[in-house]
């Protein structure tokens, strides 16, 4: 699907979810949007507050976990409150010295916040950790350092430096998080979508829509030596870990952080988890269920250049695998001592589940209330973005387009009055920049 196409899908699905989150309560919590419009659990990622060692991983041990949901054990109803003791409202930039329209990525880095806007300020920003801006990293221009279109951006931890993708001069641009300061560019052969800094190691998934090449090999991962860019490893057939299929039909995040050195890759179509950790590439876990989305339902997709033909034929398989109630687009995942956490789609509707690492029993979970934000449950409302899990909580982020409501849930009674900064949430006006909600673990 070209680019033009793809928006355009996007935006024809987007304004079909937006109808299908306004439901009830039990909908609401189901987490039904894609394309990660809707967060993950909160009682999921809770469990990332326990240690993330890397003498966790499966991977150590060259064992590889079974996830399966046929035999999975159905949970109903879940307190935040349970797990969280506390909600923050972080405005970025109230005094609106940058405006942004979205928080498409978001990392912590030293107590300050690292935010990507990809589509409206098209820029990586730098915040403090009252949400006050310091800086824009590198920026829009065709000059040396200057990026078109930044899609996604990691960080190297240990020496301080950000690695941003930009997608439509196929470049990695590398600058110092402290100062700004530019330090070099990176051609890559093969477009991206999402990068993972690990341990001197660049990783990043590919991206073949755009650039089809009949007879070769096709990968998930490769890995970047930025300093020697003719230097690419492959890793994982598309044909072996992807049903066959390299496009990306849901593309949201795809590294899931385990602490600031290790991840967990995986994308819409695959059942495996893999594990990457420096040079440590491998499976990790499986995630098994008769109702799988199979080789078979991708041939819908058919091998057509046709953009137009390739649109409709992702149309009507979105439509199959909801017909069919396929599971697909394992998404959400995070590891501690005990559990495995992540979430997929079953149909059109979204679900969290978590794997016991000492039973080997998996658990699905149906709806979640947010009683550490609402003293009283609206019936309907817009959920907060999952951006980023981190040690001791959990940032969401909600679009300036969705802060009237919030606004007039406050207004209504319905936030609690312990929330931290809700009045900074109340004076903000139709103009204002997204926000951050953090929500902290208990002790």
């Amino acid at each position: 699907m070209d680019v033009e196409l793809r928006f355009i899908f996007m935006i024809v699905m987007e304004h079909k979810l937006q109808k299908m989150i306004l439901r009830d309560q039990y909908l609401v919590n189901k987490k039904i949007a894609w394309y990660r419009i809707v967060s993950v659990l909160l009682f999921l990622s809770a469990f990332s507050s326990c240690s993330l060692g890397e003498k966790q991983n499966a991977s150590s041990k060259n064992e590889i976990y079974i996830a399966d949901l046929d035999s999975a054990i159905q949970k109903d109803w879940y307190l935040y409150s349970d797990v969280f003791k506390s909600v923050r409202v972080i405005p970025l930039a109230m005094d609106k010295s940058v405006l942004m329209g979205d928080v498409n990525k978001m990392q912590v880095y030293k107590g300050h916040y690292i935010v990507l806007d990809e589509e409206i300020a098209c820029g990586v920003y730098l915040f403090d950790s009252k949400g006050r801006f310091i800086r824009k990293i590198g920026d829009v221009g065709s000059g040396p350092g200057e990026y078109s279109k930044p899609a996604d951006f990691t960080i190297d931890t240990k020496k301080g430096e950000i690695y941003i993708f930009d997608y439509n001069q196929k470049k990695i641009f590398k600058y110092d998080i402290a100062s700004g300061k530019y330090l070099g560019v990176c051609n890559v052969e093969h477009r991206l979508n999402r990068m993972f800094f690990s341990k001197g190691y660049l990783y990043a998934n590919i991206d073949y829509q755009l650039e089809d090449e009949p007879g070769q090999e096709h990968y998930l991962l490769q890995r970047i030596d930025f300093d020697n860019e003719g230097n690419v490893e492959m890793f994982f057939k598309v044909a072996d870990y992807k049903k066959g299929w390299d496009g990306i039909a849901l593309q949201g995040n795809m590294f899931f952080n385990l602490g600031t050195e290790s991840a967990l890759f995986v994308q819409d179509f695959m059942d495996t988890i893999i594990y990457v950790n420096g040079d440590q590439v491998i499976p990790y876990m499986v995630v098994k269920s008769q109702d799988w989305v199979c080789k078979t339902d991708l041939e819908i997709l058919g091998t057509t250049d046709n953009p137009s033909t390739k649109g409709l034929a992702m149309m009507k398989l979105i439509q199959h695998l909801g017909a069919q109630r396929r599971a697909y687009n394992l998404s959400d995942v995070f590891v501690n001592d005990s559990v495995i956490g992540f979430s997929y789609m079953q149909g059109m509707m979204g679900t969290d589940a978590l794997y016991d690492k000492s039973t080997g029993e998996t658990m699905v979970f149906d709806r979640s209330k947010d009683d550490v934000l609402f003293g009283e449950q609206p019936s309907h409302r817009q959920i907060p973005t999952f951006l980023y899990a981190s040690d001791r909580g959990v940032f969401y982020s909600l679009k300036p387009c969705h802060l009237p409501e919030m606004k007039y849930f406050i207004s209504q009674g319905l936030v609690k009055d312990e929330v931290i900064g809700k009045n900074d949430l109340d004076s903000l006006d139709g103009d204002a920049n997204p926000v951050l909600l953090y929500y902290e673990y208990k002790d």
